[in-house]
């Protein structure tokens, strides 16, 4: 099982666990490499996919395509007038909402790749407090 880490190998076997240095070395490089390598590529995917069911369920892109399409397909001066107007009203509040939901994705990834420094840093700096 070429998936799992040193201990999961260890543990998967009937004889005893022994945990050695390079087993606990070979652990903290896997969990940064997970930290930092594959879950920022799980959130640039979660990020993508929540811009684009944003961009689905708001119609941005759509509405930013037909801006100049007549309302219901009124083609009086009226009927461009609705439509022109009502795309103004809407998509500012569709983008804001939009970028609202993403900048708090990047903001809860910034925060993920700076817990360990961060804790870290907490925990050389409590006993010199």
């Amino acid at each position: 099982m070429p998936e799992q880490t040193a201990i999961e190998q260890k543990t998967s076997l009937a004889e005893p666990v022994v945990i050695t240095t390079q087993t606990v070395i070979d652990e903290i490089i896997a969990f940064f490499g997970w930290w930092y390598i594959e879950m920022p590529i799980w959130y640039i995917g979660l990020i993508q996919r929540i811009a684009t069911i944003c961009d689905d369920t708001l119609s941005i892109s759509l509405l930013l395509k037909t801006f100049f399409v007549p309302w219901h397909r009124d083609r009086t001066w009226v009927g461009y007038f609705i439509g022109i107007m009502a795309r103004i009203i809407y998509l500012p509040i569709a983008i804001v909402i939009t970028l609202t939901i993403l900048t708090l994705l990047i903001l809860v990834a910034t925060a993920w790749a700076l817990l360990p420094p961060v804790t870290i840093f907490f925990i050389l700096k409590t006993p010199f407090t």
